[in-house]
């Protein structure tokens, strides 16, 4: 009976000593499988963060990129567009000022043949000297398009004696091209008006007149002078 006493407390303490040597190692193995649980997450996570970070920095290079393309093009785009407005600005500027040469230069013709009217307008009407042989001159300019000098002024009279002369003198300026009409047959000898010198004898008695047109056909821009013819 004390034998079996005695075996029985030995299978209980060995019992009890191997259950308090196998609960300190589950628990040791435990708390090393949460220990690497642990590491691995924070391992995947640090990953995940590395791997978030390039993504980020990929995305802001990106972005970087097409800020400066944008700008630059943006640039581009303003420069042009600067470049554009000048060349328009300047091109006002030459029509501008050439439409203001144009008027200060049609300013000084029309001064200029205001000029020669002004000087002339008290000899309306006008005698040849008695002389036969004598010659009148009708001296003019014709500058481009228009008549800017003439010594006689637009609308005057112009009076001979038989056997006078009238020679027609034109100066023609700048590329200018006339046309000298006359509708005085009656009063000039047969072929007396000579093509090369202009110049009209006066035959008979009566009149007409001559009418010197710039261009050929500006009408508007003509000289007209009337003639009298007398004994």
């Amino acid at each position: 009976m004390k034998k079996k006493s005695k075996l029985i407390i030995i299978i209980v303490s060995v019992l009890l000593l191997t259950i308090g040597i196998a609960i300190p190692i589950t628990t040791g193995i435990k708390k090393t499988q949460q220990i690497k649980k642990e590491q691995a997450i924070k391992v995947a996570e640090t990953k995940r963060l590395q791997d978030k970070a390039k993504v980020d920095k990929i995305i802001e290079d990106k972005r970087i990129a097409d800020k400066v393309i944008s700008d630059k093009i943006i640039a581009e785009k303003v420069e042009a567009q600067r470049v554009a407005d000048k060349k328009i600005a300047d091109e006002n500027a030459r029509i501008a000022k050439i439409a203001s040469d144009k008027i200060v230069d049609e300013k000084l013709r029309l001064a200029k043949i205001e000029s020669t009217r002004i000087a002339n307008e008290k000899t309306q009407s006008v005698s040849a000297t008695t002389n036969s042989s004598s010659v009148t001159i009708l001296n003019y300019t014709i500058d481009g398009k228009y008549i800017s000098a003439c010594n006689y002024p637009n609308g005057a009279t112009l009076q001979f004696k038989i056997g006078q002369t009238l020679r027609i003198k034109g100066n023609l300026i700048n590329g200018a091209t006339e046309r000298v009409m006359m509708s005085m047959m009656d009063s000039i000898a047969k072929d007396a008006y000579n093509s090369d010198s202009k110049d009209i004898l006066m035959t008979s008695v009566g009149g007409g007149d001559i009418t010197i047109v710039p261009e050929k056909y500006d009408w508007d821009s003509s000289y007209k002078f009337y003639i009298v013819v007398s004994n």
